[in-house]
């Protein structure tokens, strides 16, 4: 999920930003997916717009992220 900061570009079509979006974007983990994109997509630009990015992880992905970690609540 990303707002349109993240792929617009005055005096360009949405479409190339979105098109872009999708060419850097590859599977990892979120932290790295996220620095990766900002950086092709953004890196020292000063942004003209707003730019919110989220990205997810899932079971295998994040299972390695947080082995560390307690799971669950201890609750007595």
């Amino acid at each position: 999920m990303f707002t349109d900061g993240l792929v617009e570009r005055r005096y360009e079509p949405i479409d190339d930003g979105i098109n872009r979006l999708c060419q850097v974007v590859t599977p990892g983990p979120p932290e790295g997916v996220c620095v990766s994109v900002m950086h092709d997509l953004v890196g020292r630009q000063y942004p003209r717009d707003d730019i919110a990015l989220l990205i997810l992880g899932r079971g295998s992905e994040l299972r390695d992220h947080f082995d560390d970690e307690p799971t669950g609540n201890s609750a007595r």
